[in-house]
């Protein structure tokens, strides 16, 4: 099920969900061919693989806490950074997941 978009800010609404966990999923279901949305959505994957790491290694004793809550804080404010670009129109390549995150094929 795609959908065409009548205004650009439905696209960039569509983009910017992509940084909420989970939610890259549905920019790739309503926005697959949208070379915009599809390029948030490939970060937002990323990003999210990114927390799963940070998570895992949080599990860690005595050293889990600085991955819980220093790179727990940097990701979510990348995070929200790279949403409110989105909902702008612009696209932001976030350091070291945008390269990584644009050789993914879906």
């Amino acid at each position: 099920m795609e959908i065409k978009f009548e205004k650009e800010d439905e696209k960039n609404i569509i983009a910017a969900i992509s940084y909420i966990p989970f939610l890259f999923i549905v920019s790739l279901i309503l926005a697959k061919d949208d070379e915009f949305v599809l390029s948030h959505a490939k970060q937002g994957f990323g990003l999210f693989i990114v927390e799963v790491i940070i998570w895992l290694l949080s599990l860690i004793p005595i050293i889990g806490f600085i991955f819980k809550y220093i790179f727990g804080v940097l990701i979510f404010l990348v995070a929200l950074y790279a949403f409110i670009e989105a909902l702008v129109g612009k696209f932001w390549k976030i350091p070291l997941i945008g390269d990584l995150s644009q050789e993914i094929k879906f």
